[in-house]
C-alpha cells in the first residue's frame, strides 16, 4: 500500500478532515481517516507539507485510508457481493471490522489503479475472484501453503475462474502466504524508537493502544524529517494522552510513558524552539523516578541546561554547570562522565549560549 497521491487528492483529504463533507465519498473518506488515530497529527499537518511525498515506513497513509473508504462504499453493492461476503466471513471468524477491511484491501491492492478508475471488464472480475479466494483462506488458513505445493499449481484455481492456479491467482496466493502479510495485515510502522515489535502487532487488533502509540512514534519521526516539528510534538502529546487513559499506575504503562518523554527530549534537543516541551519532559521523568543511574542524571542535567538557555534562563543553566564542575573537582564522576560534561560545557559556551532566548515566550526578556 505505497505510492504518492496527486495534489488534488491531497486537497480532498484536507477538505474531508476539516469536515467539509459535501458528498458520500468525502464522508466515507472522513470516517476512514477518523478510524486511524495514529495518523491524526499527519491529517492536521497536511496543509503544511506542500508537495512532500507522504510515506511512513513504506505505507502511504492517504492510500491506506482510501482503501478503507473504497471497501466501505463497495459493501452491499450487488455487482460486487464478494466484498460483503468476505467482511461477514472474517468477522464471523473473530476478525475485527477494521481487520476485515484490511483483508478486502489485500484484494483491492492487486490492480488498484484499474479499480479506482473503472468498474467494468476483466479487472473487476479478477477482483471478485481474489475476494472469493480470500474468503476461502479465512475459513482455511492453511490453504495457501497447500496450494503452493508443486502438483496443485496445475489444478483449477479455487477462485472459480476455471483456469489453472499457475495461470490465475498464483502470485496473489504467494503474497498471502508470506508471513509478514498472510491473514494478519495489521499495520505496524517501523519506528526509530520502537515501542512494540511486529510479533506483538500480529497478536492484537489495530485499535490496541500500545500499537497506536508505537505507530504514532513512526509518524512523529516522519513529520520531524519533513520539517513539521510542531506536528511531531503533537504526535508525542497524543501518545502521552493515550497512555494516560490506560491504567497510569501499571509499571509497563509508566515505562512506555517514560519512553515518550525521552523521545520528546530528543526532539527538543534537535529543535530549540521546542525547549519548553523538553523541559517539561525532564520534569516528568524526575517526578516519576526515571532519572536512573548517575550517567542518566548527569545527561538530564546537561539537557536541562540547554533547554533553560533556549528559554532565556541562562543564569540557571550556568548554575547547573557550576554544580557539575564542582563535583568534578571533588572527584565525583568517572572519566567518561567528566569528558561528557566538559564537551557539553564547551558546546554550550560556543554554540548554545549565543542562541539564548530563542524559545523564550513572547514578551519575556532573557537574563543578561
Amino acid at each position: 500500500m505505497t505510492g504518492s497521491m496527486p495534489k488534488a487528492s491531497r486537497e480532498a483529504f484536507m477538505a474531508a478532515w476539516r469536515g467539509e463533507a459535501k458528498d458520500p465519498e468525502v464522508r466515507a473518506l472522513r470516517a476512514a481517516m477518523e478510524d486511524h488515530p495514529e495518523f491524526f497529527p499527519l491529517w492536521d499537518a497536511l496543509d503544511q507539507l506542500g508537495d512532500q511525498e507522504i510515506e511512513v515506513s513504506g505505507v502511504n497513509p492517504l492510500l491506506h485510508v482510501t482503501f478503507h473508504a473504497i471497501v466501505r462504499q463497495q459493501e452491499g453493492r450487488e455487482d460486487i457481493p464478494e466484498v460483503s461476503r468476505l467482511l461477514q466471513i472474517a468477522q464471523h471468524r473473530g476478525y475485527s471490522r477494521h481487520h476485515a477491511e484490511h483483508l478486502a484491501a489485500l484484494a483491492l491492492s492487486h490492480g488498484v489503479w484499474e479499480l479506482l478508475y473503472q468498474y467494468e471488464g476483466e479487472e473487476v472480475t479478477r477482483y471478485r475472484q481474489r475476494l472469493r479466494l480470500l474468503g476461502l483462506v479465512v475459513e482455511d488458513p492453511e490453504l495457501p501453503q497447500r496450494l503452493l505445493r508443486g502438483a496443485l499449481r496445475n489444478q483449477p484455481c479455487p477462485c472459480g475462474s476455471g483456469k489453472k492456479l499457475k495461470r490465475c491467482c498464483l502470485s496473489f496466493v504467494e503474497s498471502v502466504a508470506e508471513p509478514e502479510v498472510g491473514l494478519s495485515p495489521v499495520m505496524w510502522l517501523e519506528s526509530p524508537s520502537p515501542y512494540v515489535m511486529p510479533e506483538f502487532a500480529r497478536m492484537v487488533d489495530q485499535s490496541d493502544p500500545w500499537l497506536i502509540v508505537h505507530n504514532l512514534s513512526a509518524v512523529a519521526a516522519a513529520l520531524e524529517e519533513w520539517g513539521a516539528t510542531a506536528a511531531a510534538l503533537q504526535a508525542h502529546r497524543q501518545m502521552r494522552e493515550i497512555l494516560q487513559s490506560q491504567e497510569p499506575d501499571r509499571p509497563e504503562d509508566l515505562d512506555f510513558a517514560s519512553m515518550v518523554e525521552e523521545d520528546v527530549i530528543t526532539l527538543a534537543l534537535n529543535h530549540p524552539e521546542l525547549a519548553g516541551a523538553g523541559l517539561a519532559a525532564l520534569d516528568w521523568l524526575a517526578a516519576h523516578g526515571f532519572e536512573g543511574d548517575s550517567a542518566v542524571r548527569v545527561s538530564h542535567q546537561l539537557d536541562r541546561a540547554e533547554f533553560l538557555t533556549y528559554l532565556g534562563r541562562e543564569a540557571e543553566a550556568q548554575a547547573l554547570y557550576d554544580q557539575l564542575l564542582e563535583k568534578i573537582r571533588q572527584g565525583a564522576f568517572d572519566r567518561e562522565l567528566r569528558e561528557l560534561i566538559f564537551d557539553r560545557y564547551e558546546d554550550w559556551q560556543h554554540h548554545i549560549l549565543p542562541q539564548r532566548g530563542i524559545a523564550a515566550p513572547a514578551g519575556s526578556a532573557a537574563s543578561p
